[in-house]
């Protein structure tokens, strides 16, 4: 099982819109993961298609390399995937990150740098 099937089951593909999936998605997130930042939007109706941006995912230094980020990126990638979404983001070391690090680690999840652009993208799987 995916770490996110789980948390992607309290969904109705059929009656419920792909934003408020991603609403009740992020409710979920912040209910597992209460001390993790996490600043994403959705991007609805927009060319080529609709997209998550990620803005922002912190991690408390206590909770830091026991895997939390990556469980919740991996659910965010699980929930793009999913709903054929783009997922983008742009890299900084603005809040204390080594940028190389931060660039390697967003690399696992398939996010490859955008030609001209300091930003991230990964088409979905």
């Amino acid at each position: 099982m995916l770490v996110s099937e789980s948390l992607l089951e309290f969904v109705n593909p059929e009656k419920v819109s792909t934003y408020k999936k991603f609403v009740e998605l992020k409710r979920n997130i912040r209910d597992m993961y209460p001390n993790v930042n996490l600043v994403i939007d959705f991007y609805r109706n927009l060319n080529p298609s609709n997209y998550l941006y990620l803005h922002k995912i912190g991690v408390p230094e206590e909770y830091k390399n026991q895997g939390v980020g990556t469980k919740v990126m991996q659910i965010l990638c699980d929930f793009a995937d999913r709903y054929e979404l783009i997922f983008k983001l742009s890299p900084t070391d603005f809040f204390g990150s080594d940028l190389e690090r931060l660039t390697n680690f967003y690399r696992k999840f398939g996010f490859e740098m955008e030609e001209n652009s300091d930003e991230m993208i990964r088409e979905p799987k």
